[in-house]
């Protein structure tokens, strides 16, 4: 055959399909796929992708002032319910981590109600204005007395939580008798089992709670709560009223530190544990 033959039979119609390599290696050379085929596409159905945390989501140091430092926590808390976040410089906090169903938390329906009181307790502390030192004063005293009942109501369901108690009133045999009806009570209820729920809405409460309680912290700064340098000191403590307005406002500082982040920090090792655990089945299973 001549050359112009050969080149002729050698190009390819215009119109006619052009195959490549890659093209011929995803046609299978058989209509039934072969034993190795099935195996790399169950390995396709257990891989595993990382993705890195955002690099929004930093860790901010813990204050040096002790009265901030619950509102600090809380802070940290709600941005790893949010979008995730750092809980330590070196351990990340994803938000499938709040929201997992069918968890045991104990006293669920106690913490419920007591974030939703807390919530509209601070809600009318947030409307007074900072100057009205009277005003403050007086919403301070009624929040107050709002956390003293919620911290006994869950020392009631929770050990760990310390009771505040009344020493102006006498010992006597009624408050013995309620003390002993107390504890078997309390023993009842621990006999209970706890609530299983999704614990939506005790997550949302609590987020609710970490980012509303925000407007504590001009008030610490404003009424110098902390000692020297934790705050711009607007309101010198030599003003009138201005020390016992301190006193009331550290009072809610330690509440939620010694209550409300305590109990939460509880309940995040307990879904952490159950988080992890979770997720290592899933790893170490194996495909059928």
């Amino acid at each position: 055959m001549s050359e112009d033959g050969q080149s002729s039979s050698s190009s390819a119609h215009p119109l006619s399909p052009t195959l490549s390599s890659s093209s011929l290696g995803s046609v299978p050379s058989s209509p039934n796929p072969q034993p190795k085929d099935k195996e790399k596409e169950k390995e396709k159905e257990w891989e595993f992708v990382e993705y890195p945390p955002p690099q929004t989501s930093l860790f901010e140091a813990l204050p040096t002032s002790i009265p901030h430092r619950p509102f600090w926590l809380m802070n940290t808390l709600a941005l790893t319910m949010s979008s995730g976040g750092f809980l330590t410089p070196r351990i990340y906090v994803p938000p499938s981590l709040w929201h997992q169903g069918g968890c045991k938390i104990a006293a669920l329906q106690t913490k419920v109600a007591s974030c939703e009181a807390l919530l509209e307790g601070m809600n009318k502390l947030k409307e007074v204005n900072i100057r009205n030192t009277d005003a403050l004063s007086k919403e301070l005293d009624s929040l107050c007395a709002l956390l003293d009942s919620l911290q006994n109501n869950l020392h009631f369901h929770l050990a760990f939580i310390s009771e505040i108690k009344d020493e102006s009133k006498s010992p006597g045999w009624g408050s013995r008798i309620k003390k002993l009806g107390g504890a078997l009570a309390k023993g009842a209820v621990r006999l209970v089992p706890s609530q299983r729920d999704d614990g939506s809405t005790y997550i949302q409460l609590l987020r609710a709670i970490f980012e509303e309680s925000n407007f504590i912290v001009p008030l610490l700064e404003h009424f110098n709560v902390g000692g020297p340098g934790s705050g711009s000191g607007s309101a010198p403590p030599t003003s009138p009223g201005t020390g016992a307005i301190a006193l009331k406002i550290k009072r809610v500082s330690e509440f939620f530190w010694h209550v409300i982040c305590n109990f939460v920090i509880r309940d995040f090792n307990t879904l952490l544990e159950r988080y992890m655990r979770k997720n290592i089945k899933s790893f170490i299973a194996t495909p059928k």
